[in-house]
């Protein structure tokens, strides 16, 4: 492995093996750590608790009060009172407590998965990637054939098969030849293709052959994003990606996936957040303002689609 990446794996638990290792999270916030609590019964029974009484408040000074009371239980309700004091309990910015009072509670469902994570053998991993053996090249009928695997590469890749604007039909050949600078004249090549491009996954019937079903969630695109996931890299890793020579894309996608605890993974999480009739007003507010701040731009024909439905709208007299 390149001396300059620093990549952090969790130990992969051998089978038959159990080991209830838990190293403690902390967050850091107004000038403090914070550890994060165990997940007891009796904790999350005042967290069940807490979240009901913050749902079922309908003023806003009620609802602060008791997003600060659900914070008390992390931090202790002393420190709870030392950044969020009662005597300015209507001073306090909304926006403010509750990203903190979502972090907490981020930090220790993450604490769960970092236990879970260690029972789960990586597809990555199982294809090799520490050990270094990672695909390079094709072979067909005895050849050999050169590819591309920087992410630089395939950072074009998934730009242009994830392109709406453009049909399938219209990119496979153009795709091909991204990868490829001789292209092997099989007809199983694009299996293969996508096989590199998903890191080695097997990949469901649901997603078709021929490129079906490669349309991903809108949390993060490498063309909008490029500066925070530049960012997150440096700041995580010590990677700099605009200097790094080579990286090879299996282990650009491994770092990329294991990002966290930085503004890029906060802006994914409130993109991904669902907002429904159950979520607390307060929180609509602040994840609705989020996703504004940090929504990604549509593409051509969906903007088309939306445009060409306001006219239907106005025509009918909505």
């Amino acid at each position: 492995m390149d001396q300059s990446i620093k990549p952090s794996y969790g130990r992969v638990v051998k089978s038959g093996e159990y080991s209830c290792e838990k190293k403690p999270r902390i967050l850091r916030a107004y000038g403090r750590e914070y550890e994060i609590p165990v997940k007891t019964a009796d904790f999350s029974g005042k967290l069940q608790a807490a979240n009901k009484a913050i749902a079922g408040t309908s003023k806003l000074s009620n609802t602060v009060r008791e997003v600060k009371n659900g914070i008390a239980l992390f931090i202790g309700r002393e420190e709870a009172e030392r950044i969020f004091p009662d005597e300015k309990i209507d001073q306090i910015d909304i926006d403010e407590i509750t990203s903190f009072w979502l972090a907490l509670n981020s930090e220790l469902e993450q604490s769960k998965n970092d236990m879970l994570a260690r029972y789960t053998v990586s597809e990555v991993i199982r294809s090799n990637l520490l050990s270094g053996n990672l695909p390079s090249a094709y072979e067909y009928n005895g050849r050999v054939y050169e590819m591309q695997t920087d992410f630089r590469e395939w950072i074009k890749f998934d730009l242009l098969i994830t392109d709406e604007d453009i049909l399938m039909k219209d990119k496979i050949r153009r795709l091909i030849e991204m990868i490829f600078p001789t292209v092997p004249d099989d007809i199983s090549l694009w299996d293969f293709i996508m096989w590199f491009y998903h890191c080695g996954k097997i990949r469901s019937g649901s997603e078709g052959n021929g490129g079906e079903g490669i349309k991903q969630s809108q949390v993060y695109s490498f063309r909008h994003d490029a500066g925070y996931i530049h960012a997150a890299f440096l700041e995580i890793y010590g990677i700099d990606l605009t200097d790094i020579p080579y990286l090879h894309w299996w282990k650009f996608k491994a770092l990329f996936d294991s990002l966290h605890d930085c503004k890029f993974t906060d802006i994914m999480g409130y993109r991904a957040e669902k907002i429904t009739s159950k979520t607390p007003d307060y929180m609509k507010k602040f994840l609705m303002k989020m996703k504004k701040i940090y929504a990604l731009p549509r593409s051509l024909s969906e903007q088309q689609k939306i445009n060409e439905l306001k006219k239907m709208k106005e025509e009918m007299g909505y």
